[in-house]
C-alpha cells in the first residue's frame, strides 16, 4: 500500500510503498484510514527537514490526526467491533515511568515516549494501520466526518483540565448570584478567557471556552473581515488584531483576563502577554516555537511581582492521554450542536489520497486562507 512520510536520506515530503499491516497480536486492531488532518506539525518537520525517524529505519510514516472504520480484530479484542469508526490516539508511554504506567503518557517522566507520526513511529497517512485496542477511541457515526478535530480538541480538553484545576483554587468565584440564570454546561459565565492564535486549536479551544459560556477574545493577525475572523465571530467571541495593539496593553480592550490560551509559539509576543493576565488568572502555552533563536526582552523584576503578587500561574502542555480523547468525541458532539457552522468551517480542504501533487501543494505552499487541510483515503462506508 501507499503512505506519505519522510526519507532518511532526501528531505521534503514523498509517495511511497510499505507492506500492509497485519494483526500479529491478538489485542491489535486493523483499521482502514478514512481521513487525516495536516497539522503545523507535519509541516513543520517537512520545511525543516526535522524527521524523527527510529534507529535502523530508512523513512517515516507522517500524521497523528486521523479517523477510521475497524476491518479486522485480534482473537482478544473486547469493546471494538468490525464496522466501529475509530480515532487512534498519538503517544506510546515509556514503559518505564509511573506516569505511563497509569495511563498517562502524556506526563512521560523519562522522555523515552513514543509518538505515531511524529517521533520514531509510523503515523497515519496511509491506507491501513494496525494498533492495539487500548489506543483506539470509537467515534459516534454521526460526527465521524469531524474525527480529524479529535486529535487537536484533546489537545484543549487537556489543556483545559489544566484550567479547571488551578481555577478551583476558589470555587466560589462563579456561584450564582441572587435573580441569576444560566444555561445547563455554561460554568464559565462570569470569567474572561483570551486565546492567542486562530488556527485549528485556537479555533476549538474558542468554541469549547464560548460553549462554556466564557466571555472570550481571540487575539489573531488578520483583517477585521478574514473569512477566518468572521467565521470564529459566529461563536459570540470578539477578535483583536494583534497589529493593532502591544501584549502589555491587550487587557484595556478585554478587561481582566482569568484566562490565557496561546496557541501559536510565537514566542516573543506570548511571553510579553503575560502582563495581561488578571489576578488569581492562569496562562497556559500549548503552542511549539520552531527551533530558531529568539530573544525576548522582559522586565524580570517586573514580572516576578505580578506573578508573586496576583497569585497567577503560568504552565505549558503538551500532548493528550486516551481520556482527553474520549472527552474530545464526546465534546466535540455537543460543540457542534450549538456551533455547527463554525465546526464545519474549520475544516477548509479537502484532498484525494490519490491526488499526489494535490497532497505535495499542501505541505510546499502555506494558504493563509486554510484552517484545516484533510487527505481522504477512502469512504467511511
Amino acid at each position: 500500500m501507499y503512505a506519505i512520510g519522510m526519507l532518511k536520506d532526501k528531505p521534503g515530503i514523498h509517495r511511497f510503498e510499505i507492506p500492509t499491516p497485519q494483526i500479529q497480536g491478538s489485542k491489535d486492531v486493523l483499521v482502514r484510514i478514512v481521513q487525516a488532518g495536516i497539522c503545523g506539525t507535519d509541516r513543520s518537520m517537512v520545511r525543516h527537514d526535522r524527521k524523527d525517524i527510529a534507529p535502523g529505519a530508512d523513512r517515516i510514516v507522517l500524521g497523528h490526526e486521523a479517523v477510521g472504520v475497524v476491518e479486522d480484530t485480534g482473537s482478544a479484542v473486547g469493546k471494538l467491533k468490525r464496522g466501529d469508526v475509530v480515532v487512534p490516539t498519538v503517544r506510546r508511554g515509556c514503559g518505564e515511568c509511573a506516569s505511563c504506567a497509569a495511563g498517562q503518557s502524556d506526563m512521560c517522566e523519562t522522555g523515552l515516549f513514543t509518538e505515531r507520526g511524529i517521533h520514531k513511529l509510523d503515523g497515519f497517512f496511509t491506507e491501513h494501520i494496525v494498533d492495539d485496542e487500548k489506543n483506539l477511541v470509537v467515534l459516534p457515526r454521526d460526527i465521524a466526518g469531524l474525527g480529524v478535530l479529535i486529535e487537536p480538541l484533546s489537545i484543549c480538553v487537556k489543556a483545559f483540565e489544566l484550567v479547571e484545576l488551578v481555577q478551583s483554587r476558589y470555587p466560589w468565584a462563579c456561584t450564582p448570584r441572587q435573580g441569576q440564570a444560566h444555561a445547563e454546561g455554561e460554568w464559565g459565565y462570569c470569567k474572561t478567557a483570551l486565546v492567542f492564535g486562530a488556527g485549528p486549536i485556537g479555533f476549538l479551544m474558542t468554541a469549547m471556552l464560548r460553549y462554556g459560556g466564557v466571555a472570550t477574545f481571540v487575539l489573531e493577525n488578520r483583517d477585521e473581515g478574514h473569512p477566518r475572523v468572521e467565521l470564529l465571530k459566529k461563536t459570540g467571541a470578539k477578535y483583536v488584531d494583534s497589529r493593532r495593539v502591544v501584549p502589555e496593553e491587550v487587557n484595556t480592550l478585554t478587561g481582566p483576563l482569568d484566562m490565557i490560551v496561546e496557541a501559536t509559539g510565537v514566542s516573543g509576543y506570548a511571553l510579553r502577554l503575560v502582563s495581561a493576565l488578571g489576578r488569581n488568572g492562569i496562562y497556559i502555552f500549548t503552542g511549539i516555537p520552531s527551533a530558531e533563536y529568539s530573544e525576548v526582552k522582559l522586565d524580570g523584576n517586573l514580572l516576578l511581582r505580578q506573578v508573586v503578587r496576583m497569585n497567577q500561574v503560568i504552565v505549558g502542555s503538551v500532548n493528550a492521554n486516551k481520556s482527553h480523547f474520549e472527552k474530545a468525541a464526546a465534546l466535540l458532539a455537543k460543540i457542534y450542536k450549538k456551533f455547527p457552522d463554525v465546526v464545519d468551517g474549520i475544516i477548509t480542504r479537502r484532498v484525494p489520497f490519490s491526488d499526489a501533487e494535490a497532497v505535495t501543494k499542501c505541505f510546499n505552499e502555506k494558504d493563509k486562507m486554510q484552517i484545516k487541510e484533510v487527505i481522504d483515503f477512502s469512504p467511511l462506508a
